[in-house]
């Protein structure tokens, strides 16, 4: 038997990605003697830390068990006669492209021999004026018309993950009198 993950393959940094867990046969059945409360450790590919650029970690279950800086972490999940875990919140925060796997862990936890994995693309929200900066290089200059200066600008989402391709235009008025 596996468990097979289900989901959205795509998903906003932040948003809730509804997952559902199911305990199949080596033909794809569902195994409906699979049920009540297993504990579950949840584990994203590739190893490292998953939480974004402000910190903020990824969680899952209704319980939102957070995965801190971790790559794994286990959790009590509940399944129904048919062998399913349906609606299990999964919420990621670091633009990135991962996979998320579900394996039973305990006493019983022989009877699941694999896993089936989800491919998720975490993309960035919407740009936040809060995170986004702007650095002047140097940081201040004469007005004399002659000197210049590098203003770079990066933009961010609400959870500091950078957003890419996007124009700005910045303006200057002088006023010399």
């Amino acid at each position: 038997p596996k468990l097979v993950v289900t989901g959205s393959a795509n998903m906003l940094a932040g948003a809730t990605n509804s997952l559902t867990i199911e305990a199949q046969d080596s033909a794809g059945a569902a195994v409906t003697s699979y049920t009540n409360a297993k504990n579950i450790t949840f584990k994203l590919t590739p190893a490292g830390d998953h939480r974004s650029p402000d910190g903020t970690s990824p969680t899952v279950t209704a319980a939102a068990a957070s995965f801190g800086a971790a790559d794994s972490i286990s959790a009590s999940v509940t399944f129904d006669a048919t062998g399913k875990a349906a609606s299990v919140p999964l919420k990621l925060y670091k633009k990135e492209n991962i996979t998320l796997n579900a394996e039973e862990t305990g006493a019983l936890a022989s009877r699941i021999l694999s896993q089936s994995g989800l491919n998720i693309s975490v993309g960035v929200t919407a740009i936040s004026a809060g995170t986004s900066t702007v650095v002047p290089s140097p940081s201040s200059r004469v007005a004399n018309g002659i000197e210049s200066s590098t203003i770079t600008v990066t933009l961010k989402d609400a959870y500091q993950n950078v957003i890419a391709g996007k124009s700005v235009n910045l303006s200057t008025t002088f006023n010399l009198g």
